[in-house]
């Protein structure tokens, strides 16, 4: 072979053109602890603001004795047997009469459906909670507190929110 056709091996070094910080892996310490005084900032200031617990707490309780206002119709209905609900600052209680179902005191507790005990709730502290007292009939029409035809809806405030039940139907919508 002729030497011009033989071929010499060609060394090539090949220089990255990616800047220094590209090549290494990783963070700097700074960077890090920058990190986490930024998160740690963000944490104190922004999430209390996002998770009010006073107000999910006067919602949830809302909600609940919403729940057992439309359990003392159903019951009324599915017993006939009359059911009193009574709310007041320290809470709500479910009762039927203790004697006969449409005559006598509201003395006896209703059992709670899904758990042991009496059909009975407290407002979380410092949530201030309105009074009222309803009555349904065995065909589930809401009564006053001394027994009389409601003619007017009959709310009671939770906090911010209130409960209201029409009169004729008993039904029962919070707001």
């Amino acid at each position: 072979m002729r030497a011009s056709a033989r071929s010499l091996p060609v060394h090539v070094t090949v220089q990255s053109r990616l800047p220094t910080r590209a090549r290494r892996q990783g963070f700097t310490l700074v960077e890090l602890v920058m990190t986490i005084v930024v998160v740690s900032v963000l944490a104190v200031t922004a999430v209390p603001r996002l998770f009010d617990l006073a107000s999910v707490d006067a919602r949830g309780f809302r909600d609940e004795t919403l729940t057992a206002l439309r359990y003392a119709r159903r019951l009324a209905i599915a017993s006939g047997c009359d059911v009193q609900f009574a709310i007041g600052p320290a809470g709500y209680a479910l009762a039927t009469r203790g004697v006969a179902c449409d005559t006598g005191a509201f003395s006896s507790p209703v059992d709670h459906p899904t758990r042991p005990g009496a059909f009975v709730g407290s407002p979380p502290s410092g949530l201030s909670v309105g009074t009222v007292t309803v009555r349904f009939d065995r065909i589930g029409r809401p009564r006053d507190g001394s027994g009389s035809p409601l003619g007017a809806p009959a709310s009671v405030a939770i906090g911010g929110y209130s409960l209201t039940v029409e009169p004729e139907t008993g039904f029962a919508r919070a707001s």
